[in-house]
This record gives C-alpha cells, structure tokens and sequence, in this order.
C-alpha cells in the first residue's frame, strides 16, 4: 500500500564562496533553461537548450565558462529526462 507524498518546503542555507558561480536549471519536457548566477545572485547569464544529448554537452560546455561551479536542478519527478 503506498501512503500519501506529502510535499513541504525546506530552508536551505547555501555557502559558496565569492568566485563560485551556480547554476540554476529548470528542467521542461522539451527543453531546459539555465541561469547563472554569482555570489551576490546577480545574474551572469543564461540559455535554453533542447531536452537531448546535444542539449546536455551545451549546458556543461556553458558551465565552462567559469572555474567554480555548483549547479542547483528543479526536481520535479519525470520532467525533463532525455
């Protein structure tokens, strides 16, 4: 028998430090968005890529971009899996 997922929201404390950069993806079923983002959160830039092999080597190859990365993914279950 299975129970009831009951869904609650958690605060989270993020440390990083100053030169890092995170990664925020939200995942869709045809595509994913990116954001990154520096320590203070002002946005650094973004991009939109298709929910296939190509689109996954185009998000690692933007994360690149800087030495320091953490990445931060939506989870919704099932959405945005290739």
């Amino acid at each position: 028998m299975l129970g009831r997922v009951e869904e609650r929201l958690v605060p989270v404390s993020i440390q990083f430090s100053r030169d890092q950069v995170v990664i925020a993806v939200d995942p869709h079923k045809g595509s994913w968005t990116a954001a990154a983002v520096d320590a203070s959160l002002q946005p650094l830039a973004s991009i939109r890529v298709p929910v296939s092999r190509e689109g996954y080597r185009a998000l690692r190859r933007f994360a690149r971009r800087w030495a320091d990365v953490g990445w931060a993914i939506e989870g919704p279950p099932g959405s945005g899996h290739p």
